[in-house]
């Protein structure tokens, strides 16, 4: 046993978002919809980050925005 338990959050889940308008709950679906070698993405409506950490997920370099200035300014 350590005295740090320094592994803790290394199988860390993405938490589910809670409100209206989460893409979360479609995220296997549109993961089919991705084009295979797809370097760059652009997630203009980010949100909560949901699409993003999916493309980062996979490798792909990603661009967020959001209406929102709080969203925004957190992607």
């Amino acid at each position: 046993m350590t005295l740090f338990n320094e592994h803790a959050f290394f199988d860390y889940q993405f938490p589910e978002p809670q409100y209206l308008g989460a893409k979360y709950v479609l995220l296997s679906w549109l993961r089919n919809f991705i084009p295979a070698g797809v370097r760059c993405a652009v997630d203009a409506f980010s949100g909560s980050q949901s699409m993003a950490y999916l493309f980062k997920q996979l490798g792909v370099r990603t661009l967020t925005n959001d209406f929102l200035r709080f969203n925004s300014h957190l992607n």
